[in-house]
């Protein structure tokens, strides 16, 4: 007897599932006490399905970490493409932040955790990918913005930043 084949929709949906189960979890117990025991017994999948769409724990929070990096870039894209001035559409962008981190603390405070060395060293590499190319866009909302100031006049680059 073959393996069952599963559909692309069907494995994200299952993945989805499993992300609400740690979602819950996490808000229940905190980061600390999630654990991948403690996320099959939430699930209705078995521990090999679920390591199968997580290599551990920290996989677990960088996809969630993402998940809401994800929604935050929906927030400051709509900032960004704000019909006002640049002062405008940064306010917007401070403003969404806020709100974002106000709907969702739990997504809003998991950045901090997701980004410690012990969690994303061990994620998986297509998860700190995914982490890497949301990042971009994030900062592609703000920097667009303060590019569009300094195009326009609106600010004025009065000294060069060297980052080093």
């Amino acid at each position: 007897m073959s393996p069952r084949q599963v559909d692309e929709r069907t494995l994200h949906d299952r993945e989805q599932q499993m992300l609400d189960a740690a979602a819950l979890l996490i808000e229940k117990i905190g980061v600390e006490g999630l654990t991948m025991d403690k996320l099959v017994k939430e699930v209705p999948f078995s521990k090999g399905t679920v390591y199968s769409h997580f290599t551990g724990k920290e996989d677990v929070l960088l996809a969630l970490c993402n998940r809401g990096m994800g929604l935050l870039a929906g927030y400051f894209r709509r900032a960004y493409l704000f019909d006002g001035s640049t002062r405008e559409r940064m306010l917007a962008l401070m403003f969404a932040y806020l709100i974002y981190s106000q709907i969702y603390p739990m997504l809003f405070m998991l950045v901090i955790s997701a980004k410690a060395p012990g969690v994303i060293e061990k994620a998986s590499d297509k998860r700190r990918a995914d982490h890497h190319e949301l990042e971009q866009t994030l900062f592609a909302s703000v920097g667009g913005i303060i590019q569009d100031a300094l195009d326009n006049g609106d600010c004025k680059n009065r000294t060069v930043l060297v980052w080093k």
